[in-house]
């Protein structure tokens, strides 16, 4: 393109006279040097979805740059010299539909003229730019199934609608413990993805997945229906003894055993000083693994994955494990067995159940309560008379095993005393009731109701299966068939009080001393009146429960100084076995007939070897 410059001068002389050059009045053509400003990220007619950074450019050129205005619907929004910037089309301050970007711009002529000298002519342009906004977004589409397929998980769904390059996500959640859900995952989904109408989740290992699709674009987040994948969970098939020492833990298979890279699983054990652990990797397709030095108790372990894209392991799951039996009952409050009738009688919270020698129930022996407040305390066995007693807090009763029925039933009101904070024994013809409110032991004929012994107390009182012997705060009394005799004083053979006695089966033998102290005990020989350690036998022991077997062995619960909690058990020939048991403060133990048993209600048929 050609123009015609006029140049006109406007000299004020003032005493002086300038005269024209021969050109003042000749027209000047100039060819138009073709120089634009190039935009980035935005083309003519472009729908736009989101708010973007535009990027210009004026190219590096002989002519000079003097000015570019940039118009949004006629409105200033950028004004500079500088060849190159970039400014921000914010969409959330731009309504939906068409609009005008102008782009004005205008640069030197270098025509050599005066006026271009002067920066007085330039060469100007208007670029325009339409675009139309669209802040709408589609809705989710619906994942239509979820299975498993070989151990990982599919997701389908039918056709979904062209998203226009708004982000799509596969979202994974998991309802934690406390009702609420969690994201565990976010999976991008490609537009390939979408198409194909199927999606292969090799990330997911957590149970009871739950998914929806999850659309968003600057302005606006949609999510999609939920559905849920529920699956079967890791079991504990069988925990068996083997070898008589060790023993083995069968595990189903992990529904997405496809998904893992590594899996194993951590054995939790108690010993002394906490808890220690014992990694075993496993075939998330099901395993059995063998354990050597088993042990009796409530346990626990951990099973950990690894996928392909981590480092790291991820615990997935935790099952508490244990050996044994479990027997339908709740809680066992106390147990005896009799060899004479190779049965186990189990007192519960108001009834005694009978097992076989082998825990098979034969019958249940229910007992009445005097009120809602009475509580079942323990059982003995009289083996001589063919009795057991149970013991409560308002009744004593006195069961006979020939019979198969009871035979006498007290109250602790017919005896004149009313305490609910006591204990009723009966022994023989005998009612003893330990009375915890008075600090008080008290004594009657069953016949006459006679009281025949009132002793003061501070702690602990304790009586065999017969009214033979009974002690009051490490005191021995013996019944010589009318009165009651101090018979010795247990307190002088430790030098701490009495806490605990324990008598044997016949009354010939007794366990005492102090929980508190390992150190102090003791059994004692009553015909002898001596004591020993010689079946309490390590130093480091700190008793917590120690009673006698049907073969008179000693058997005791306690803290070892060498390795944690064991239970011991110890002939008349001093002869220990042991095994390590994993126990809360309140479980109970029994062992009796070869079996060991808890309150809880687990059995295991073993010799304590460890």
């Amino acid at each position: 393109m050609k123009k015609t410059l006029y140049l006109i001068l406007f000299i004020i002389l003032v005493s002086c006279s300038f005269n024209f050059s021969d050109d003042y009045y000749n027209d000047i053509e100039l060819q138009e040097v073709d120089l634009n400003v190039t935009l980035t990220n935005l083309q003519k007619g472009e729908v736009l979805i989101s708010s973007r950074e535009i990027l210009y450019q004026f190219p590096n050129s002989r002519n000079t740059l003097y000015n570019i205005s940039i118009y949004l619907d006629g409105v200033l929004i950028e004004d500079t010299s500088n060849n190159s910037g970039s400014f921000i089309l914010d969409l959330n301050t731009i309504e939906d539909g068409e609009h005008l970007l102008e782009v004005s711009y205008a640069y030197s002529t270098n025509s050599g003229s005066l006026a271009s000298i002067l920066d007085a002519e330039a060469f100007t342009k208007l670029d325009r730019y339409p675009f139309t906004v669209d802040k709408s977004l589609s809705n989710p589409f619906e994942i239509e199934s979820v299975e498993i397929v070989d151990g990982t998980i599919f997701l389908y769904w039918n056709e979904a609608p062209d998203y226009q390059d708004n982000e799509v996500y596969l979202v994974v959640t998991h309802r934690g413990s406390d009702g609420y859900e969690y994201i565990s995952n976010e999976i991008s989904l490609s537009d390939e993805i979408i198409e194909n109408g199927v999606f292969n989740d090799t990330l997911t290992v957590l149970y009871d997945p739950i998914y929806h699709i999850k659309v968003l674009n600057e302005f606006e987040e949609k999510n999609g229906a939920e559905i849920p994948l529920i699956m079967d969970q890791i079991e504990v098939l069988s925990v068996n003894l083997i070898n008589g020492t060790d023993f083995e833990i069968e595990f189903s298979e992990h529904p997405l055993y496809s998904n893992f890279e590594e899996y194993y699983v951590w054995f939790q054990r108690s010993f002394s000083g906490g808890v220690t652990t014992l990694k075993k990797s496993l075939d998330p397709k099901g395993d059995t693994v063998a354990l050597d030095g088993y042990h009796f108790g409530p346990s626990g372990m951990s099973f950990y994955f690894r996928t392909g894209s981590s480092i790291f392991a991820t615990q997935v799951h935790y099952l508490n494990y244990r050996l044994g039996s479990k027997l339908d009952l709740e809680q066992i409050v106390d147990v005896v067995y009799s060899s004479k009738h190779d049965e186990f009688y189990l007192l519960e919270e108001n009834s005694v159940k009978v097992y076989t020698g082998e825990f098979q129930l034969k019958e249940t022996i229910s007992f009445s309560t005097i009120s809602g407040s009475s509580v079942f305390k323990s059982i003995e066995l009289d083996e001589t008379q063919d009795y057991f007693y149970v013991d409560s807090s308002e009744q004593a009763i006195t069961y006979d095993l020939s019979l198969g029925r009871v035979s006498e039933y007290y109250t602790i009101s017919e005896f004149g005393t009313h305490s609910l904070n006591s204990i009723a024994f009966v022994r023989g013809n005998l009612l003893f009731v330990d009375d915890d409110s008075n600090q008080l032991v008290t004594a009657y004929d069953i016949h006459s109701k006679n009281l025949i012994l009132q002793q003061q107390k501070n702690e602990y009182f304790s009586i065999g299966r017969s009214p033979s012997y009974f002690s009051v705060d490490g005191l021995l009394y013996e019944n010589t068939g009318g009165s009651f005799l101090l018979y010795d004083d247990l307190n002088s053979y430790i030098d701490v009080d009495v806490e605990y006695v324990e008598f044997g089966n016949d009354d010939e033998n007794l366990c005492f001393g102090n929980y508190t102290r390992n150190w102090t005990g003791q059994e004692y020989n009553v015909a002898a009146k001596t004591a020993s350690r010689s079946r309490l036998w390590e130093a480091g022991h700190t008793f917590r429960e120690i009673n006698y077997t049907e073969d008179s062995e000693v058997f005791t619960i306690g803290y070892f100084n060498s390795g944690g909690i064991r239970a011991t058990k110890t002939d008349l020939s001093g002869n220990t076995s042991e095994m390590r048991i994993y126990s809360t403060q309140d479980t109970k133990y029994w062992y009796f007939n070869g079996y060991i048993i808890d309150s809880d209600g687990y059995y295991l048929k073993t010799n304590l070897f460890y």
